[in-house]
């Protein structure tokens, strides 16, 4: 029986991945780091607010049930992709137990639409404060994002299942973003490369190289975000924003960003 909202169990990347590492070193009795790959597709399954304990239980499914065709000679999976069918299955009971289960219909196309217009609201205004700070020139991708939230509420107005439909273009724009981020000399990405590595010394130590970058981006594009004055927008942010109502959407931006 399901009880809890599906964008509660939505921990900080490095957290999510590692509960998932977890979970598959206790199913194989031995550590596992992931590969770079099998890191960006863990990643993505958080954009797309799968919360963490039903990729565990999904994980369950696949690995555990091979630990018999591990007496028989056969090797358990050496990909996570092995298990996307798998994680994707419970994730949709999931969906469907929580709206089948909620006195209102959270997912409407209207609900939706005015959370993505709140935070694309925000956004901008965040957007101009940067021109007067020294993140200036930063401002035309906050823009940009602002722009492309503003398109998916205008898509999801006629969408039967706005939030099935959200959760890869919110990936996608959360990509993007994160991308132009790094790309832009006001961003000072290297240095601060450099400087967040050494914060995370220990937390890094024993990960794999690709793991280790994912975690320093990671690290640092919330960092930056929060300079920036831009609020989460993924998947699961839009979630926690339908569930909390429109006191939690009345959102706020400092008249002056960092």
């Amino acid at each position: 029986m399901v009880s809890e909202h599906p964008s509660v169990d939505l921990p900080d990347e490095p957290d999510y991945v590692a509960g998932v590492e977890a979970r598959i070193a206790e199913l194989r009795g031995a550590p596992l780091i992931l590969s770079t790959r099998d890191w960006e597709r863990v990643c993505t399954w958080r954009r797309q607010g799968i919360p963490l304990r039903v990729v565990q239980r999904a994980l369950d499914d696949v690995l555990g049930s091979n630990e018999e065709g591990e007496e028989d000679g056969l090797h358990p999976p050496r990909s996570l992709a092995y298990c996307e069918r798998a994680v994707q299955q419970r994730w949709k009971a999931r969906r469907e137990a929580w709206v089948g289960r909620a006195n209102v219909s959270t997912s409407s196309p209207r609900r939706v639409r005015t959370v993505l217009n709140a935070l694309a609201r925000h956004i901008e205004l965040a957007a101009r404060n940067l021109k007067h700070g020294p993140h200036g020139g930063l401002a035309p991708p906050v823009r940009k994002l602002a722009s492309t939230l503003r398109d998916l509420a205008r898509q999801c107005a006629s969408s039967a299942h706005p939030l099935d439909d959200l959760a890869p273009a919110l990936g996608d724009a959360e990509s993007s973003f994160h991308r132009e981020l790094q790309a832009s000399p006001e961003s000072a990405w290297k240095d601060r490369q450099v400087s967040e590595r050494k914060r995370l010394q220990k937390q890094l130590a024993g990960m794999s190289p690709g793991a280790a970058d994912a975690t320093v981006d990671a690290a640092l594009l919330r960092q930056l975000r929060r300079e920036l004055c831009v609020p989460g927008f993924d998947l699961g942010a839009v979630h926690a924003r339908l569930q909390a109502g429109p006191a939690r959407r009345r959102l706020t931006v400092p008249s002056k960003a960092v």
